[in-house]
Protein backbone atom coordinates (compact mmCIF):
# COMPACT_ATOMS: atom_id res chain seq x y z
CA UNK A 1 0.00 0.00 0.00
CA UNK A 2 1.47 3.25 -1.23
CA UNK A 3 1.46 5.95 1.44
CA UNK A 4 0.34 9.57 0.60
CA UNK A 5 2.68 12.41 1.12
CA UNK A 6 -0.16 13.83 3.87
CA UNK A 7 0.48 10.63 5.61
CA UNK A 8 4.67 10.84 5.79
CA UNK A 9 4.34 14.17 7.35
CA UNK A 10 2.22 13.37 9.65
CA UNK A 11 3.08 9.82 10.71
CA UNK A 12 7.15 9.91 10.48
CA UNK A 13 7.81 12.93 12.75
CA UNK A 14 5.34 11.97 15.59
CA UNK A 15 7.33 8.26 15.80
CA UNK A 16 9.94 9.51 18.44
CA UNK A 17 7.00 10.89 20.35
CA UNK A 18 4.51 8.32 20.57
CA UNK A 19 7.71 5.91 21.37
CA UNK A 20 8.52 7.95 24.01
CA UNK A 21 5.30 8.47 25.48
CA UNK A 22 4.49 5.00 25.00
CA UNK A 23 7.71 4.38 27.31
CA UNK A 24 6.56 6.18 30.06
CA UNK A 25 3.29 4.85 29.96
CA UNK A 26 1.03 8.01 29.43
CA UNK A 27 0.90 7.83 25.61
CA UNK A 28 -3.01 8.60 24.94
CA UNK A 29 -3.44 10.54 27.77
CA UNK A 30 -0.96 12.62 27.59
CA UNK A 31 -1.95 14.19 24.01
CA UNK A 32 -5.33 15.37 25.38
CA UNK A 33 -6.51 18.70 26.45
CA UNK A 34 -7.19 19.47 29.73
CA UNK A 35 -8.37 22.89 29.65
CA UNK A 36 -10.05 23.11 26.19
CA UNK A 37 -11.73 26.76 27.20
CA UNK A 38 -8.10 28.00 27.73
CA UNK A 39 -7.16 26.79 24.51
CA UNK A 40 -10.29 28.40 22.57
CA UNK A 41 -9.34 31.58 24.34
CA UNK A 42 -5.78 31.71 23.54
CA UNK A 43 -5.76 30.52 20.06
CA UNK A 44 -6.98 33.26 18.57
CA UNK A 45 -4.85 35.70 20.22
CA UNK A 46 -2.04 33.83 19.28
CA UNK A 47 -2.92 33.66 15.37
CA UNK A 48 -3.75 37.40 15.51
CA UNK A 49 -0.04 38.23 17.00
CA UNK A 50 1.61 35.83 14.26
CA UNK A 51 -0.23 37.95 11.86
CA UNK A 52 0.61 41.01 13.49
CA UNK A 53 4.22 39.97 13.20
CA UNK A 54 4.04 38.25 10.06
CA UNK A 55 2.56 42.05 8.46
CA UNK A 56 5.08 43.88 10.15
CA UNK A 57 7.89 41.80 8.20
CA UNK A 58 6.19 42.00 5.19
CA UNK A 59 7.16 45.92 5.42
CA UNK A 60 10.72 45.80 5.82
CA UNK A 61 13.36 45.33 3.15
CA UNK A 62 14.44 42.12 3.24
CA UNK A 63 17.81 42.70 4.74
CA UNK A 64 16.40 44.04 7.56
CA UNK A 65 13.86 41.46 7.98
CA UNK A 66 16.87 38.77 7.89
CA UNK A 67 19.12 41.00 10.49
CA UNK A 68 15.51 40.83 12.48
CA UNK A 69 15.32 37.28 12.09
CA UNK A 70 18.56 36.43 13.09
CA UNK A 71 19.12 39.02 16.38
CA UNK A 72 15.42 37.40 18.30
CA UNK A 73 16.96 34.24 19.41
CA UNK A 74 19.68 36.09 20.71
CA UNK A 75 17.52 38.75 22.26
CA UNK A 76 15.31 36.63 23.55
CA UNK A 77 17.85 34.60 25.42
CA UNK A 78 19.44 37.41 26.62
CA UNK A 79 16.25 39.06 28.05
CA UNK A 80 14.72 35.92 29.67
CA UNK A 81 18.19 35.75 31.16
CA UNK A 82 17.28 38.78 33.39
CA UNK A 83 13.76 37.74 33.80
CA UNK A 84 13.84 34.25 34.99
CA UNK A 85 15.81 32.64 37.72
CA UNK A 86 18.56 29.79 36.96
CA UNK A 87 21.74 29.02 37.95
Amino acid sequence: MHETVAQRLVAKPNRPLIIWLTALGTFPASLTARNVPGHLKHSPHGSFAQLCGLSALAYLTLSESIAIDYATPLLLRSGLHFLLPGP
